[in-house]
Formats: C-alpha cells, structure tokens, sequence
C-alpha cells in the first residue's frame, strides 16, 4: 500500500459510512456547493433554481434536498448532463436551456410558471456563463438570494429591475472551509449521502490523462482517479 504525509490540521475523518471516493467528492465538488446552499439557508421554506449541471449543480441539487428545498429546478445547455440530472432524480423539473438567450428566455418563462409567476426563492448558478448567471439572477423571487458558484466569465444585468427593486442579494461563493468540510462530512453520514453516486467515470492514477479529456468533452458527471487501494 502507498502512505502519504499530510499536516495534521489538514486532515479529516471520514465516517466510516463515507467512503474515500465521497471524501474526495467533499474535497473538490461538494464543499464549494455545502458553502452555496448554508449561505444561502435553504430550507423546506424554499423552491430553488440550479443552473449548470455538472458536477457542481448535481451536487447542489443532492445538498438543497437534503437541507429541504421543496422544488428543484435544473438547467442545463448540455442533453447528457439534463438527463444524468433526471435519470439520478435530483431535480423536480429539469429544463434544457441550449438556444442561446431564446433558451434562457424560454426556461425562464418556465421557472415562472412553476412559480406562480414569482420566480424561486433561492437560485444557485454553477455554469459560470453570462446567460446562466442572468438566468438564475431574474429567476429569483422579490427578497431572494442568489449564489454564484461558476468561475470565469462575465455578468451583464440591469441594476434597477434585474437587482434593486426586487430587493436580492448576491453571494460570491469559493471553495469552502476546513470547518464546513468537517460539518459536510458529519451530515453527509447522517443524511446517508454518497457524493459518489454522481461519479460517472473512474480512471487508475496512470490513466490520469485520459480522466481529464473525458471531463473536457463536458458530457459526464464526476470524474474520480482511483489508486489501487480504493478499487
């Protein structure tokens, strides 16, 4: 077996529910959406809208469940990802956005009428597209709350109508902490989550290569490179 050194403080306990595929899961995936879904304080109160569908939307989908959302959207440009999302049954309703700002509008319109034309009381984009962002952005109810998780890009709104007048709050959301982490952790063996049930693909260490042009081509879930040790 191979053995690692890391710093203590850097260390975490897994719970023997969890496996290492989970905690790797947590490590990067899971924590950076924990963070999205408790600063924003979703609960059985809220209908929430997730835009993007990789693996950083299925697994915002699986936290707000857990936290209690009462209705989940999710939004994807990509089939293979809109259908992994349906086929796992994480969200409610899923929409396919793929048509540029006709798709955007026409999910919006949709979001709208699942909502009584108010729009969801939190909204989570984790595409990092300036379409997705404004999705989410004019998807959200009046007082709402909106995270952005996807990095990169650019956001284009109008301040008044998209933000003041409605009176939303936008959260700024990267990576988590150590201490979340850990509260991940303990609710995730309470909540009898395996972050690994959005794993599509696993590669051996040597075929690392070949991990990450699957994930490049966008049309899987999770990806894991394994050791031998965790086969």
């Amino acid at each position: 077996a191979c053995l690692y050194c890391f710093p203590l403080q850097d260390c975490l306990l897994l719970p023997e529910s969890v496996s290492y595929v989970d905690g790797a899961c947590v490590a990067c995936c899971f924590g950076t959406c924990y963070e999205a879904v408790r600063r924003l304080d979703v609960s059985g109160d809220d209908r929430c809208l997730v835009v993007g569908l990789g693996p950083m939307g299925l697994a915002t989908c699986m936290l707000a469940r857990a936290r209690g959302a009462s209705f989940l959207v999710g939004v994807d440009v990509n089939p293979a990802r809109a259908t992994q999302c349906s086929q796992l049954n994480l969200a409610d309703l899923v929409l396919d956005a793929e048509g540029g700002e006709e798709g955007r509008q026409r999910c919006l319109r949709a979001v709208m009428e699942v909502t009584e034309g108010m729009g969801c009381e939190k909204t989570i984009d984790t595409s990092g597209h300036p379409d997705g962002r404004l999705l989410a952005l004019q998807a959200t109810r009046r007082f709402g709350s909106v995270a952005l998780v996807g990095e990169g890009n650019h956001m284009t709104f109008q301040p008044s109508n998209d933000l003041l007048h409605k009176h939303i709050a936008i959260h700024g959301v990267w990576v988590s902490s150590y201490a979340n982490m850990e509260a991940l952790l303990e609710r995730l063996d309470r909540w009898r989550m395996h972050p690994e049930k959005i794993v599509t693909h696993y590669f051996a260490l040597a075929d690392a290569a070949q991990a990450y042009e699957t994930v490049d081509k966008g049309n899987c879930g999770k990806v894991a490179v394994i050791t031998s040790d965790e086969e």
